[in-house]
């Protein structure tokens, strides 16, 4: 394993793990993390590495600039306060474009994203937004819904519709980066204008709005687990997904008997689906 870094098209380093296959590299999957991962720390992705890798896959697994709660960037020789506290989603578009070109630098080819919770969201995101961020294929393991009008409407909609009204009453005073504590959707410090972007009235994260837009096959998988008690983000998500007028391959969808949103217990089951999906949908590298 080797530790790698790229840099993305605002200047911003982000680091990574890769795992290149034994003999020739014929497929390749880049791994996301979720809110406040990063490349090293989830036990899902490392298992779903290590079973990739022994089917002859090469992997990286990769960080966002979302990585950890905090983080410290370098931006071109500067530094600023970014992580999930502090993140613009949107920009996940230039971090997943630069883990796409470092694999092409390195004469991988077209990979798989696979994403898991918040980084499967990006996976979705990025490549409905920009065909540079847009990988062979997308597993999005879990991509909640990010949606104003249906936290408003759920059962959290008091705490959900107080904490709104902080974050807005402290970006309209110029405190967009102050860091508040947050119970909705859930525990969470996060920074005034950062949970505005996540799940504000402008609905810029909510899936249900872009997911059409993807033109490369997708696999959603979801936990047993999540679908039923999983509240607003998972509501009634897989059939709101499978019907929208989407304009590449329609996607396929599995659900994971038992699982949680983390997958607890079930990462060998998790992953089984995962390798069959990608090794039936991919057979080489061109």
């Amino acid at each position: 394993m080797e530790l790698v870094q790229t840099v993305t098209s605002d200047r911003m380093r982000l680091d990574g793990a890769w795992q290149l296959a034994r003999g020739e590299a014929t497929n390749a999957a880049i791994l996301l993390h979720g809110v406040g991962g990063n490349f090293y720390s989830s036990g899902l992705l490392s298992h779903l590495s290590n079973s990739l890798h022994q089917l002859g896959w090469s992997v990286l697994r990769a960080n966002t600039r979302g990585h950890d709660l905090v983080s410290l960037a370098q931006i071109g020789g500067r530094f600023r306060w970014e992580g999930a506290a502090f993140e613009t989603v949107s920009r996940c578009v230039r971090d997943i474009a630069a883990w796409l070109e470092f694999l092409r630098d390195r004469g991988v080819g077209w990979p798989v994203v696979v994403g898991h919770s918040l980084g499967a969201l990006k996976a979705v995101y990025a490549a409905a937004h920009d065909p540079s961020a847009t990988p062979r294929a997308i597993v999005a393991l879990s991509p909640p819904r990010l949606s104003y009008s249906a936290f408003m409407e759920g059962p959290e909609r008091e705490s959900f519709s107080e904490t709104i009204n902080r974050a807005q009453q402290a970006v309209r005073q110029g405190r967009a980066t102050e860091l508040l504590t947050v119970k909705t959707p859930f525990p969470l410090l996060i920074s005034a204008g950062s949970y505005l972007d996540k799940y504000g009235p402008d609905e810029n994260y909510n899936i249900e709005r872009f997911a059409a837009s993807v033109r490369c096959p997708v696999l959603y998988v979801y936990g047993e687990i999540e679908l039923a008690t999983g509240g607003t983000p998972f509501a009634n998500i897989v059939p709101s997904l499978r019907n929208l007028p989407h304009q590449g391959p329609p996607p396929e969808f599995a659900t994971v008997p038992g699982a949680d949103h983390f997958y607890a217990s079930r990462y060998c089951e998790v992953s089984s689906v995962v390798t069959a999906w990608m090794t039936s949908r991919v057979k080489d590298r061109t």
